[in-house]
């Protein structure tokens, strides 16, 4: 970055700036490290095989967003609870050791499919709040340290990423290794 005749006059050499790139890039390193290390799972295990079918993964300007998400007769939780599967437990504790490789602080956001009626009292609302705690304390009880956590959310069937609305696809968590930045 080259420094305008105003900036040199004003004392500013396009330092500062360039040092919050080269972190900022160096952040963007440190997550990609992260995503590949848990997609390099696969292979170690039938069970890792299996969970890792449950996982997209994307950098993105918020950090390392690791969504996991139910799939037609494989569920992540019981049915209309927050009772979590024999998956999502294998699952949590694999993100766990995973994102104990970095120091980020963590988000988890909870998200449900759409329910078929209309109801004064919509339980999704709960559901997908009550799911996002139980997906913390399940990394929480595989080890990571609980102080990393930001925030916990819960957005219900607000944000679905299938078109249908009551597809299975909308039942997920978000698992978010934050960049420092943002905070």
């Amino acid at each position: 970055m080259n420094p305008t005749e105003a900036d040199k006059a004003a004392g500013e050499t396009g330092e500062a700036n360039g040092a919050a790139e080269a972190e900022s890039l160096s952040q963007s390193v440190a997550l990609e490290n992260v995503e590949q290390k848990l997609m390099a799972m696969s292979g170690e295990s039938m069970a890792a095989n299996d969970a890792l079918r449950h996982i997209v993964t994307k950098v993105t300007d918020e950090g390392l967003i690791v969504e996991v998400f139910d799939i037609e007769g494989v569920p992540l939780y019981e049915p209309g609870t927050d009772e979590p599967t024999e998956m999502m437990r294998e699952i949590g504790a694999m993100l766990a050791r995973v994102f104990s490789l970095a120091a980020n602080e963590v988000a988890v956001n909870g998200h449900t499919a759409a329910e078929p009626l209309v109801l004064a009292d919509n339980p999704v609302w709960q559901l997908s709040s009550q799911r996002a705690h139980s997906g913390r304390n399940l990394m929480i009880d595989a080890g990571l340290d609980p102080d990393r956590f930001q925030r916990v959310s819960g957005y219900a069937d607000r944000e679905p990423v299938e078109q249908n609305p009551m597809s299975i696809r909308n039942n997920r968590l978000e698992f978010i290794l934050l960049r420092p930045d943002i905070l």
